[in-house]
């Protein structure tokens, strides 16, 4: 069990949460951005990352929009297409 004490909420910035949503075109639950205002950015048992992004390092919107674009890239074949992203999240074609 990893404790991670008293939050230090070094990087609570509401205007780049707003940023983010907006340009997401979705609001993200307030619990998620009060856990990653609260310890944000940190690697916890190197499997889970917290990016936050008002931070210049392990920025969440940079890391948003590279692996957006990085999924983009990828040209799923027709027979391809259980297990890709855009099935399993209902995007549209």
């Amino acid at each position: 069990m990893v404790t991670l004490g008293e939050p230090p909420m070094r990087y609570r910035n509401v205007l780049a949460w707003s940023r983010l949503e907006r340009g997401l075109g979705v609001s993200l639950a307030a619990e998620y951005k009060e856990i990653v205002d609260g310890y944000a950015p940190v690697e916890i048992n190197g499997h889970l990352q917290l990016m936050h992004p008002a931070t210049r390092r392990w920025n969440l919107a940079e890391k948003i929009r590279s692996t957006s674009e990085a999924w983009s890239q990828v040209e799923w074949d027709e027979d391809e297409t259980e297990g890709a992203p855009v099935s399993l999240l209902e995007c549209p074609s």
